[in-house]
């Protein structure tokens, strides 16, 4: 039997292999082979999974829970998927038309960026900023670097990676997973949306700029509101024609001819990397879901080649060719165990023939798990799966898992080079799950969960180099005086002070919500995926106050009582409440809040006025106590009259009074954002006004101010009074990004983005008299887009610069003059608005 015909009978029994895994699969094997699937069908077929099998690293059950609880809030209750990243795009565009033509005009705040950009280590073990999923250098100036984000865009460094610029904030929660230039014009870029490796934003397509990253305009291929769910992976342009692009994609390999203008889907599999043979580009490799796939075409035609030396099973392979070497092709798997719910190493295999014949390099130590030695047998299967080889030695290779590690005689020997424990770590430090792996030259860049390191000798050393990004992930925040603290996703809980963009970070992983005693501010609390803790000292040091009954369980909200800051209410699968600030072994009281179906409790708001007041919900049920602070509360059903096709995100009380209460909600149902009670949620009246079609996630009620409320959406901020009567956006010099929380301290109101850090604004008053806006006070100065809206009652002078192209949108009022002074501009495929008109009423 020939060794072709036998590797095809073996490639045949490789597929079989995957099809038999099918059933086993965790989170993120199991999305990209059923990535349109009915939500609750897949969270059904997941949940049963991770019942019989581990949730720890490894696992994908921390990633599959990110995905599952931001899902729900989008499909509810039908559970059919769509691209919310395009509903999200399509929702902000209708609100740009329409925003000179409503009442939502004012002065908009002016949003001041507050941290962090920085970190330093305190009780935690890996320390980061956030993110980074793909890394690209300027195709002249190597000093200049693009780094990818999952819902923070693009970022750009002149200077190494010594500092950072944002330049896509106005592309509504933008994810990026690939980005390249055209080394003939490199003021010509391409940027692929979404966050493939994490699954969290869709991909809407590519977006081109040819201004250098100014403005950014969709290209032919987008992915739209009702087709298939995308998770793009990669871009790549032919290295002689900078017209040919490809995109790895979780529905195929996609090709253009023409720099955008035209795309077509070339293979119809789920791809996850791409490469060129290094001096013949018509020879392309592509690792998709059922192996290694080659093209002699230019990517025209693609032929599935799986070797009998490949495993015999694998989540995700990673591609890496040689400069020096053109025919050799590296293949890096990541494994599976079935049975088990954890991977490892499946092996790296080689090929000197331009992948004709692989031959297994190595299946051991697990280069890919967390061991520093290589003896554990976890990985992060399809999360996090990178190579590189030097292009000075096609021997030398780089693998990037949860750490870095190296080979110089092409896989068959492995070392260490960084491992993911910061504290006492002898080795280098590059924070966990590595997304990314680049040279430049002879220096390797690394991208990880945590942010941006290189290495200028070998692995050797290794610098962070991640200072001012501000790309972290919030999911919760809280503020006390001029104390910042924040959970953020993969990065811990953070805690700042407002003089300084230097958050010391605490915990590690996933950090969730954090108080911080308003009597004593030395006592602070914090949370993760599985545990509540306690500080005495100021976020020092912690301890564990979770009792069995308060474990394992995600993205939970606690409150502190307004009076009594011992006393706390945790929301878990029942509301618990502790009077000893969670310290001591029978700490903690089941209220039995009574909730039914899924009883997990998302979120809950407590009466000042009536301390025994307190409102939660499931989401989609609101369940009230009159006597919460009893020894037994009772609990009433307070749902009916809300609009059940959508899930209720967040709570507000009036504080001066406990019986009026707002309620918002998640989702694209029309009409229902807001809603308001006057008696307690007996009866409720539809307050959402005019606000767009966009999921709102939070709400705030300013104290001492004629029912002053904001919400944060899914892309900014809006604000309404008593006075107003409808709502107007609040947005000046904020990212377009997904707000999460909100917290009004100091004569300031907070936002915890998801995805650019923390941002803080002046409250709502008047516009102003006399209104001058220059370069020198653009919030946003080089790069920033998105809606602004100035009001001035007698007159507005203008220099600025408006650029941005897709996404912006600038309006400037004023009732008396308007005065566009030299070195103002207006950029092409800019939208921009200057009318006589007056302040609102």
């Amino acid at each position: 039997m020939g060794r072709k015909k036998m590797r095809t009978i073996l490639s045949i029994i490789n597929l079989l292999g995957i099809m038999t895994l099918l059933a086993q699969e965790n989170f993120q094997q199991y999305l990209l082979s059923h990535p349109n699937q009915n939500y609750y069908v897949t969270k059904t077929a997941l949940d049963e999974y991770y019942t019989t099998h581990p949730k720890g690293r490894g696992s994908g059950y921390k990633q599959y829970m990110r995905w599952a609880i931001e899902t729900e809030k989008y499909v509810y209750p039908s559970g059919e998927m769509y691209n919310v990243s395009a509903r999200r795009l399509a929702e902000y565009s209708r609100f740009q038309r329409t925003l000179s033509r409503n009442q939502m005009r004012a002065t908009h705040g002016e949003w001041l960026f507050e941290g962090p950009n920085e970190y330093i280590l305190g009780s935690g073990w890996a320390g980061g900023i956030g993110r980074i999923n793909c890394i690209t250098i300027h195709p002249t100036n190597p000093s200049i670097i693009y780094a990818g984000t999952p819902a923070g865009g693009l970022w750009v460094s002149y200077d190494s990676g010594n500092s950072w610029i944002a330049v896509t904030d106005g592309l509504a929660s933008a994810g990026v997973s690939g980005i390249v230039l055209d080394y003939n014009n490199p003021f010509t870029m391409y940027l692929l949306t979404g966050d493939g490796d994490g699954n969290y934003t869709a991909s809407i397509g590519v977006m081109k700029s040819v201004d250098g990253g100014i403005t950014w305009l969709p290209t032919d291929l987008s992915f739209t509101i009702d087709g298939i769910v995308v998770s793009a992976y990669k871009l790549v342009m032919h290295p002689t024609n900078p017209q040919i692009l490809f995109v790895a994609a979780s529905n195929g390999i996609w090709r253009t001819l023409n720099g955008g203008e035209d795309w077509t889907l070339e293979l119809s599999r789920p791809c996850t990397d791409i490469e060129f043979k290094p001096g013949t580009p018509s020879t392309m490799y592509a690792a998709v879901d059922t192996g290694f796939y080659r093209s002699s075409t230019t990517g025209d035609t693609w032929i599935l080649d799986n070797d009998p030396e490949f495993p015999s099973s694998w989540s995700r392979i990673a591609i890496a060719v040689a400069s020096t070497e053109p025919e050799y092709v590296y293949l890096l798997f990541g494994g599976h165990i079935a049975g088990t719910g954890n991977g490892q190493f499946s092996g790296l295999c080689r090929s000197t023939d331009s992948g004709g014949d692989f031959v297994l390099q190595s299946n051991t130590p697990n280069i890919l798990g967390y061991s520093e030695t290589g003896q554990d047998s976890a990985h992060l299967n399809a999360w996090a799966v990178s190579i590189a080889v030097d292009p000075l030695n096609a021997d030398n290779v780089y693998t990037g898992g949860v750490n870095v590690w190296k080979s110089i005689d092409a896989g068959v020997n492995w070392n260490i080079l960084s491992h993911w424990e910061e504290n006492g770590n002898t080795i280098g430090y590059t924070h966990a799950d590595i997304h990314a792996l680049e040279f430049n030259g002879t220096t390797l860049y690394c991208g990880s969960d945590g942010g941006f390191y290189s290495t200028y000798d070998a692995g050797d050393t290794w610098i962070e180099l991640s200072s001012g990004l501000a790309n972290m992930q919030f999911y919760a925040i809280d503020i006390q005086d001029d104390i910042l603290c924040g959970g953020a996703q993969d990065n811990g809980t953070n805690q700042w002070l407002t003089s300084t963009l230097t958050a010391t970070q605490s915990r590690g992983a996933d950090g969730f919500a954090c108080l911080i005693n308003y009597n004593d501010t030395d006592i602070r609390y914090q949370s993760d995926q599985d545990f509540k803790y306690q500080s005495t000292d100021g976020g020092n040091n912690f301890i564990n106050i979770s009792p069995d009954t308060l474990k394992d369980y995600w993205e939970s909200d606690w409150i502190m009582d307004s009076v009594d800051p011992d006393i706390l209410f945790v929301a878990k699968r029942e509301i618990w409440r502790t009077t000893t600030g969670g310290v001591g072994m029978s700490a903690w009281t089941d209220l039995n809040a009574g909730f039914t179906g899924d009883p997990k409790i998302r979120a809950m708001s407590q009466g000042v006025s009536n301390r025994n007041v307190l409102y939660a919900t499931n989401y989609a049920s609101l369940r009230k106590s009159t006597n919460v602070l009893d020894a037994t509360p009772t609990w009433s059903d307070k749902t009916n009259g809300l609009p059940g096709t959508v899930l209720i995100s967040d709570i507000a009380i009036d504080p001066t009074n406990a019986s009026r209460v707002w309620v918002t909600f998640f989702g694209f149902s029309s009409g229902n954002k807001v809603y308001f009670s006057p008696d307690g949620g007996d009866t409720w009246f539809n307050e959402s006004g005019s606000l767009p079609n966009i999921p709102v996630n939070c709400i705030i009620h300013e104290p001492g101010s004629d029912d002053g409320l904001y919400i944060g959406t899914d892309f900014g901020i809006f604000y309404t009074n008593d006075n107003i009567g409808d709502w107007i956006f609040y947005a000046n010099g904020l990212p377009n990004t997904i707000i999460k929380d909100l917290d009004v301290e100091g004569g300031r109101i907070y936002a915890g983005t998801f995805g650019r850090g923390m941002w803080s604004s002046e409250l709502y008053s008047s516009c102003l008299t006399d209104l001058t806006l220059t370069p020198a006070n653009d919030p946003g100065s080089p790069y920033f887009t998105g809606v602004q809206v100035y009001h001035a009652s007698n007159s507005l002078t203008s220099t600025r610069i408006i650029q941005g192209g897709f996404g912006t949108d600038v309006h400037y009022f004023s009732n008396g003059s308007l005065t566009l002074l030299e070195g103002f501009e207006v950029r092409a495929d800019n939208l921009f608005e200057a009318k006589l008109d007056g302040c609102p009423d």
